[in-house]
């Protein structure tokens, strides 16, 4: 989500920092309405598993027969042989266990078949869940890092995605006490980021990724203002996208670039 610039500043509309999209359209960026969103995004989420868990109960009896006309067709055969017995039939020992086999097999079948069936819509639901809760980490996380003023003013990153790309893994979500969602910074050992300002707080996400890009080895590469910001970071090269222009590569080459060397990403960008 790149911002528009001008004159190495942020635009804004009102009080809301402009970005472009992929299309090229430019829009305002409100954090409140990508707060609203992520609580529909969680209704949603909550709704669709109800609606699968009343799915399941209803087709429990006859999910997983892969053919209910056979099924149907055996177990009567089976209940009609019971039917048609007289007394001198259930003293024939064979008779009977015959008609007890077949309703145990045909028993035994649809438990079989009911069990895999749950297990297929169980599996099917967790991946509902997962991905869910991806899509929900994302727009928090991401909408956080489109809006932070650290990110867009005191950063070389060009635009949030490449500081997502970054630093985006430190990041995941929790619920607050009036039930939103919001990110949660932590460190590579998965402990969590505390305010040093607020002694004893958890660091809010501004200060969380100012705390972050301080500790990184590359330091002054990332932070306007300092010795070697913008130049190369440690463990890049001087490459760039070999022999393609910059309109020819993808959005994905532009972060990998980024990361490789900001300073060859620039000279691509301007050169064009």
């Amino acid at each position: 989500m790149p911002f528009k610039m001008k004159d190495g500043a942020i635009v804004m509309e009102g009080e809301f920092p402009v970005f472009i999209n992929k299309e090229g359209k430019e829009a305002a960026f409100n954090a409140d309405t990508t707060v609203a969103n992520l609580a529909n995004v969680t209704a949603e989420s909550i709704a669709r598993k109800t609606k699968i868990k009343d799915m399941e109960t209803a087709a429990l009896p006859f999910a997983g027969i892969e053919n209910p006309t056979e099924w149907v067709t055996n177990a009567n055969k089976a209940l009609e042989t019971v039917a048609t017995f007289n007394d001198k039939d259930f003293i024939e020992v064979g008779k009977v266990e015959t008609a007890k086999a077949a309703l145990v097999d045909s028993h035994r079948q649809n438990v079989t078949a009911i069990e895999a069936a749950h297990k297929v819509a169980s599996d099917e639901k967790d991946a509902v869940v997962v991905q869910l809760n991806t899509d929900v980490k994302n727009l928090a996380v991401k909408g956080s890092f489109a809006s932070s003023t650290f990110i867009g003013e005191k950063t070389t990153f060009p635009n949030a995605d490449v500081a997502f790309a970054y630093l985006g893994h430190h990041f995941d979500t929790k619920r607050d006490e009036a039930g939103n969602v919001v990110p949660v910074a932590k460190r590579a050992d998965g402990s969590e980021i505390l305010s040093l300002i607020n002694h004893g707080s958890a660091a809010d996400m501004e200060e969380a990724l100012e705390i972050l890009v301080n500790e990184r080895h590359d330091r002054d590469t990332l932070l306007k203002g300092l010795a070697g910001g913008g130049g190369t970071p440690p463990g890049g090269g001087g490459g760039g996208g070999g022999n393609k222009k910059w309109s020819d590569m993808t959005e994905a080459e532009h972060t990998a670039l980024y990361k490789q060397s900001p300073e060859a990403y620039r000279a691509l960008k301007a050169a064009g």
